[in-house]
């Protein structure tokens, strides 16, 4: 039985999509969600809301966190799950290929 479809532009095998969850928030739990068959992960999004608690959180004498190096940190998770997914792609792909 085929259930490959497509969602918002992208090619799936089938439509289990994983939703954003703790699962999700590391590269080796976004990498076993994949190995378990997950077509699609969501992942978080970063609130203003968030950016502002953990800021305030953070204390701006500690110097550990600041406001702005939030989204930074946010955005260079997202980076390195996009590369590790785009490889995994890649590899699927030339897999493939070969069959």
């Amino acid at each position: 039985m085929d259930l490959s479809t497509t969602y918002l532009g992208l090619k799936l095998p089938h439509p289990f999509i994983v939703g954003s969850s703790p699962l999700s928030d590391t590269l080796d739990g976004a990498r076993r969600l994949e190995d378990a068959g997950a077509a699609a992960i969501v992942l978080r999004s970063l609130f203003e809301e968030q950016i502002r608690g953990e800021g305030e959180r953070a204390g701006s004498s500690s110097g550990e966190l600041s406001v702005d190096s939030l989204p930074e940190i946010h955005l260079e998770n997202l980076r390195r799950l996009k590369q590790v997914m785009d490889d995994l792609g890649d590899e699927v792909w030339n897999d493939e290929k070969a069959a």
